[in-house]
């Protein structure tokens, strides 16, 4: 409870403060704006790059895209009005995605996402003696079987819940406050 709560606080310390005359407006040289169909393999890029808790993810799996299936995907097709990139001259470096009922989401992931997103995958990620497909194998695993975090107490005081993902080039600027504020102006 205590974690859900600062967590909370965190995000409305985010919010615009009364006065304010540049909500959720990026720094100079970048642009937030809506998601785009088109935007597709860059966000998965953005998710790869900092798949390893922020780290570039890239050499850790065969199959760049297993990542952007689970974290990625879903948001910008179910719940597109709640994806955000941010984009500077080099293209998107950033995304945030929300889902406005966490439960409805994962629910819709199952029924909608998942099943042709696992046609495409190996029925059996046991068998791999590839140590560079290890991490894949266990992706698979959770593209197959996902275990959603939805504790009914949180989901209770707090639905929602958010994606946020900056490249090193976009971070340190204020550009991930602003992704969120453009997202909350959105709910």
């Amino acid at each position: 409870r205590f974690v859900a709560d600062a967590a909370a606080q965190a995000v409305q310390n985010m919010l615009p403060s009364s006065g304010s005359d540049r909500p959720h407006c990026a720094s100079p040289g970048f642009r937030i704006r809506p998601f785009e169909p088109r935007d597709m393999d860059d966000v998965y890029e953005v998710c790869l790059k900092t798949g390893d808790a922020g780290s570039d993810a890239s050499g850790q799996y065969k199959d760049g895209r297993l990542l952007g299936h689970m974290y990625v995907g879903p948001y910008c097709k179910l719940q597109p009005r709640l994806a955000f990139v941010l984009e500077d001259e080099q293209g998107v470096c950033g995304y945030v995605l929300g889902a406005l009922d966490t439960a409805e989401f994962y629910r819709k992931m199952e029924e909608q996402w998942l099943p042709p997103i696992r046609l495409d995958l190996p029925q059996d990620s046991n068998q791999c003696d590839d140590p560079g497909a290890w991490k894949d194998a266990d992706m698979i695993k959770e593209l197959q079987a996902p275990t959603y975090y939805q504790p009914e107490d949180l989901l209770t005081r707090y639905p929602a819940h958010m994606h946020i993902d900056l490249l090193p080039r976009a971070q340190g600027r204020g550009n991930g406050k602003a992704m969120v504020q453009r997202l909350l102006a959105e709910l």
